[in-house]
């Protein structure tokens, strides 16, 4: 079955860079695909194409396009567009049984409010061995679980196969720092992306995760942002930190000489930045230090700016004119 978008006479057009601030800060895996494929091309391409190129770009896994297809066929917005013949990747087995956990509990919307405690005490039993864990999780996240949250954790637990001692450290850290379950489930996504499923190697991510908030917040502060970083600018400051670990005065020197050229956006401070970098310039002391040596030296000699030509012919013109006025 290929797929195509239904565009009903109350559709609007949104520009490309609207749909990518929306991409970036929206915590709703359903809208960043719906946003992906439409910047894609989803409108006069097949999506099934459009969807293997947003997986094979690291924009979104497999898995999370096929559950917010899956989504979005539910509330209309996908159907089957019986003109094309594309032939459909196959989905792995896998896929479908989240997809189809997806189904019975939805993250949000209407159809989540239709899901009862009877149907959710039944979805339990069938997991038994599991209900002990999820006690230990509402345990340390500080609450009874609603669904959304309960179809969280089960799905990163029985579907992504993420330990539970990582859960559980990942919950404790979102409670500590007041995050609701959809920025924690970014946090899933996220170890589950890097291959991290060890305590300690999910532990050493967090405490990262705590050092780069701050360290974000002084870059915004510096470039004067009230908004999120985009989708572009987020990869940029993670390797600013992480990687070059790029002290807070250098990216101030940088953003200060950007800004001298009407360029102060963090794309051109990270061309500024990698450029002192690649000399072996690491500190704000180091670029000025290289910088007070390549000024040019100014000539302590003093160059007369009168010739002696023109100073002979002056004088003769002197003393000719006193001669005059002596006779």
């Amino acid at each position: 079955m290929s797929l195509k978008i239904n565009f009903n006479a109350g559709a609007v057009a949104v520009p490309v860079d609207v749909l990518s601030r929306i991409c970036a800060d929206t915590e709703s895996t359903n809208i960043k695909y719906l946003c992906l494929i439409l910047m894609h091309g989803a409108s006069y391409r097949p999506i099934d194409e459009v969807t293997a190129e947003i997986i094979s770009l690291g924009l979104m896994t497999e898995a999370e396009t096929a559950l917010a297809s899956a989504y979005l066929q539910g509330a209309g917005i996908l159907s089957d567009d019986g003109e094309r013949t594309v032939k459909k990747k196959p989905v792995d087995p896998q896929v479908k049984a989240t997809a189809r956990k997806k189904k019975e509990l939805p993250e949000t919307g209407d159809e989540a409010d239709s899901i009862t405690s009877d149907s959710i005490k039944e979805w339990m039993e069938s997991n038994k061995s599991r209900r002990e864990f999820v006690k230990a999780c509402e345990d340390i996240y500080g609450n009874v679980f609603n669904k959304t949250e309960l179809m969280t954790v089960i799905t990163y637990s029985q579907e992504y196969r993420l330990r539970d001692e990582c859960i559980l450290a990942i919950l404790g850290y979102s409670r500590e720092n007041g995050f609701g379950i959809a920025y924690t489930k970014r946090i899933f996504n996220r170890m589950v992306d890097n291959g991290l499923n060890t305590l300690d190697s999910v532990n050493a991510e967090l405490a990262f995760l705590s050092e780069h908030s701050s360290y974000v917040t002084v870059v915004k502060q510096i470039f004067g942002l009230s908004r999120a970083l985009t989708t572009a600018e987020k990869p940029k400051v993670e390797r600013w930190h992480k990687e070059y670990k790029f002290p807070r005065e250098l990216i101030q020197l940088a953003f200060d000489r950007a800004a001298a050229k009407e360029k102060a956006s963090i794309a051109y401070c990270d061309k500024i930045l990698i450029g002192w970098r690649e000399e072996g310039l690491l500190t704000a002391d180091d670029v000025k230090n290289k910088l007070k040596t390549d000024k040019p030296k100014v000539s302590s000699k003093i160059e007369s700016t009168y010739s002696l030509n023109d100073f002979f012919n002056a004088a003769v013109e002197r003393s000719y004119s006193d001669d005059k006025k002596q006779k």
